[in-house]
């Protein structure tokens, strides 16, 4: 009877050593699970990290690359400059896209920190320089756009200067040319040109020798005002034509249809207005 009752209990404490082994062990798995799901999260945490801050530092270095461009432009001559501009605006273009894509990424990378269960004080230094580094790179480039952006409002300027300067230039050049280029001509009967004061009695010139201006005794209204350069040709209607003013022969020609002169040709205007600028042509 003894040893049965001893066996009972013997089997009791059995059990219930059993049952709490059991449990233990049930515990000591789920710790580990548990641990196990942590390393692979911290792992996948870190490779995380690892990418994304590879990719930052590349946009580093690629950022760095282009603000070198940046600063031989900024250095650059007016005529260099204006052929780099261009290329200067899509590398300002493409380095703003990519700070705003970097800082974009440290964003995540500090949300990834803050919610990671395990922090990591390297990893948040890490994160913590990178962003110090966009952030210098960000404001270096932002003083050379700056910069940039009011060399070429310079060179605007003075392009516009010079423009207004060769106009102007270009404007007294033409005036000048036209000037040196006037001449002078009359068409009329020699009653007309006597009571006009173009001829003498003698049918001599009036205060126009052998010059190249008109005289400033001769009223120069009187006179069609022409362009030695344009004026080959002019029209006349009459039965007879004398030339008064001095041209050298084989200059001009006078054009005929039939028994009418039809028009004045000037064949060579450099010889023809070598002698006066002045042409007086009288008709019958």
């Amino acid at each position: 009877m003894k040893k049965s009752i001893f066996a009972f209990f013997t089997a009791l404490i059995l059990a219930s050593c059993n049952s709490e082994l059991k449990q233990e062990i049930e515990t000591l798995k789920a710790e580990k699970a548990e641990l196990e799901q942590r390393a692979r999260e911290q792992d996948s945490t870190i490779e995380s990290f690892t990418n994304a801050m590879l990719e930052i530092q590349e946009n580093l270095n690629v950022i760095r690359e282009k603000e070198g461009r940046l600063r031989v432009a900024e250095s650059a001559s007016g005529d260099r400059f204006v052929s780099m501009k261009d290329a200067v605006i899509r590398d300002i273009q493409d380095l703003n896209s990519i700070i705003e894509e970097s800082k974009a990424k440290i964003t995540r990378l500090n949300q990834q920190l803050s919610a990671s269960k395990s922090q990591n004080s390297q990893l948040t230094k890490l994160v913590e320089s990178l962003k110090k580094q966009i952030e210098e790179r960000e404001a270096t480039i932002a003083e050379l756009t700056k910069a940039i952006e009011e060399r070429d409002e310079t060179i605007r300027q003075l392009t516009r200067k010079v423009q207004v300067i060769t106009e102007e230039s270009q404007r007294t050049i033409s005036a000048k040319e036209a000037e040196l280029n006037k001449c002078y001509y009359i068409v009329d009967t020699r009653r007309n040109l006597k009571d006009k004061g173009i001829i003498d009695s003698q049918g001599g010139f009036l205060g126009i020798g052998r010059v190249k201006t008109v005289s400033s005794s001769a009223d120069q209204a009187l006179f069609t005002v022409g362009d030695i350069r344009q004026l080959n040709r002019i029209d006349l209607d009459a039965k007879g034509v004398k030339i008064i003013s001095e041209h050298p022969q084989g200059s001009y020609s006078i054009e005929r249809e039939g028994k009418r002169i039809t028009g004045l040709v000037i064949n060579d205007p450099k010889a023809f207005w070598s002698i006066t600028r002045v042409l007086v042509v009288m008709v019958e």
